[in-house]
């Protein structure tokens, strides 16, 4: 009889606990309850100064209340402004935080982020409104958050140390939430951050095709455990890199040297229109999203020892060697300097194509090596000159301005060139033998965004292209290129 009792209280407490932890995971519909607040038009896109920003932000406040969370003041809200033109602008980050279970790591801490903000509303000229929704930006971001914050402040899944839950305001005008809570904020020391995970448009898994977690591989054994528990999730890694995401919140963890990872289910849902409605979200993969992160943060959050991985510290190093690739097409705009005699030839277009590297070497200098098919030429009265040749030219590029880690640059270009005919047309210009080679200088500039570069550049050859005597032609030239690179 005892046995059959023993048996049936164990039966039981394994029932109990396996109804806990079932309720623990994030479910569809809990998700979808979220969004569907956050996004409807009653909350008119959630721009500052709208009351829906506001009744957002008391929504986060009673579930991380609800979920157990801890605030660090009197309340959960984090005030701030800023100036916008002449108006100061008022703005409300949402924060609580978990204490966790191990009396030493409970000194450290994980940061958990979303940005709860929107674009607001705009107002036809009947006074009708258009209403900028934002259920996948990011409506789905704080639903995520939402949900760790339930998951994390039950008894049974609180870590080894201690998380910051942060809902960000004024992250659609310039990241100001996340940025004031790194640089004006004394909520924590930045010091005992091991790593930030920021949840910026999560809802559309399915039709990306995946899931990016852009900067795993800045957490020592970030990626291993992350292809660990993907297996496992049944979720599909797309993109994993050591680099921080800058043009999200993690970008502002980036000056303290903070592993920042960005979860993101890419560009699928209507970015930045008011199409972007709740009822498009693909609420069961988003479910699947957050169980798989919530599984990632506390086997890290467990780990003795939390780093940034060697890979990051490179990357943070103002000597930094970063290798990048691309390709390239440019127009041209070439012909030939008759110096003794005070005349040019008529210039001619042309066109090359080929392939580029770039090696950045910190912050300011960009080395860049190509290699290229070029067509070429000039128009003189002797007849027209025409050539196709290897294009060997390599460049530095002077950054005057880099933004987002690089992804917005502004440079000078200092360079040289060495050029090959392999096949020519007419090259006995006016009976003026024109050499096979040519190398000289180039000065230009450009610009970058994100994976576009273009850059605008004048050639002038050094080289000596006749083998008659007394006399001198040089090369000379007008380039604008586009090109494209592999990666951010």
């Amino acid at each position: 009889m005892k046995k059959i009792y023993s048996i049936l209280v164990l039966f039981l407490l394994s029932a109990f606990l396996s109804i806990t932890v079932l309720q623990a995971q994030t479910t569809a519909d809990a998700l979808k309850k979220h969004v569907s607040f956050l996004a409807a038009d009653s909350l008119e896109g959630r721009g500052l100064g709208t009351e829906g920003k506001e009744k957002a932000m008391h929504y986060i406040s009673v579930v991380f209340s609800d979920a157990g969370l801890l605030p660090f003041g009197p309340n959960y809200f984090q005030e701030f402004s800023f100036r916008k033109e002449l108006i100061r602008v008022n703005a409300t980050n949402v924060i609580g935080y978990i204490e966790g279970s191990d009396e030493q790591l409970k000194n450290e801490y994980i940061v958990l982020s979303a940005h709860y903000d929107h674009l607001g509303f705009d107002t036809k000229n009947d006074g009708s409104k258009v209403i900028y929704n934002g259920a996948d930006d990011n409506a789905s971001g704080t639903a995520a958050l939402l949900e760790l914050a339930k998951y994390f402040g039950s008894d049974q899944n609180t870590p080894k140390r201690s998380i910051i839950f942060i809902a960000y305001d004024a992250e659609e005008i310039g990241l100001l939430g996340s940025e004031f809570f790194v640089e004006d904020s004394e909520v924590v020391d930045f010091e005992k951050v091991k790593f930030n995970f920021n949840f910026d448009m999560v809802g559309m898994y399915d039709s990306y095709g995946g899931l990016d977690i852009t900067g795993i591989n800045g957490i020592a054994n970030g990626k291993n455990k992350a292809k660990e528990l993907a297996k496992e999730y049944d979720v599909k890694l797309k993109k994993t890199t050591a680099s921080i995401e800058p043009f999200t919140d993690t970008y502002s963890f980036k000056k303290t040297g903070t592993p920042a990872v960005h979860f993101f289910t890419g560009l699928k849902s209507p970015y930045h229109k008011p199409e972007d409605t709740y009822d498009l979200l693909e609420y069961e993969a988003m479910a699947k999203v957050v169980n798989y992160s919530a599984a990632l943060t506390k086997a890290l959050a467990n780990e003795e020892e939390l780093e940034p991985s060697g890979r990051f510290k490179n990357l943070q190093s103002p000597f930094a060697l970063r290798l990048n690739a691309g390709v390239s097409g440019i127009f041209t705009n070439s012909y030939h300097i008759y110096r003794d005699e005070f005349f040019n030839a008529e210039d001619v277009p042309g066109g090359s194509f080929g392939l580029i590297t770039q090696l950045d070497i910190g912050k300011r200098v960009t080395l860049q090596p190509g290699v290229f098919y070029a067509y070429h030429g000039s128009s003189a009265p002797g007849g027209n000159y025409r050539a196709h040749s290897l294009d060997i030219p390599v460049d530095a590029h002077i950054n005057l301005i880099s933004q987002y880690g690089g992804q917005l640059k502004l440079f000078l270009i200092l360079g040289g060139f060495y050029r090959h005919d392999f096949s020519t047309r007419n090259a006995d210009v006016d009976g003026r033998g024109i050499r096979d080679e040519d190398h000289g200088f180039s000065l230009g500039f450009g610009f970058r965004a994100t994976r576009l570069q273009f850059t605008f550049v004048g050639r002038s050859g050094i080289q000596n292209l006749t083998r008659v005597p007394d006399m001198d032609i040089r090369s000379q030239g007008g380039l604008i290129s586009l090109s494209y690179l592999f990666f951010k």
